[in-house]
């Protein structure tokens, strides 16, 4: 049973100084599943909900700067799935209830990466 969930935000980046590619943590949050339950999704702000659950950001995402994030994952975990595009797959009119599960939660994790971009 799920009694939490962490949501680690990266970036793959160049080092302008070593010229070297790096990962860094740029957002993070986490919520416990009773208080989240509390939250109706259909009328929240992206930033105060964010800033309610405790989360971790740059003061503005596009200056990329690390933050540490609330919880270390190991991405060998076996509970972790790869990502996948479906973005490019949708066009007016498809039916999201005959999408697999797994696109679907894919379409809805981008459309909410989207609104903390802004």
């Amino acid at each position: 049973m799920i009694q939490a969930a962490t949501v680690n935000g990266y970036i793959d980046t160049i080092n302008k100084a070593t010229s070297q590619r790096e990962l860094k943590t740029i957002a993070s949050i986490s919520a416990g599943k009773e208080p989240f339950e509390k939250v109706n999704l259909a009328n929240i702000d992206p930033k105060a909900t964010f800033k309610h659950f405790k989360g971790v950001s740059a003061a503005k995402l596009s200056d990329l700067a690390p933050v540490p994030p609330v919880l270390e994952m190991s991405r060998e975990d076996k509970r972790f799935i790869e990502g996948k595009d479906v973005a490019s797959e949708l066009h007016e009119g498809r039916n999201v209830a005959a999408m697999e599960w797994q696109d679907f939660k894919a379409k809805i994790d981008l459309s909410e990466a989207k609104k903390f971009l802004k």
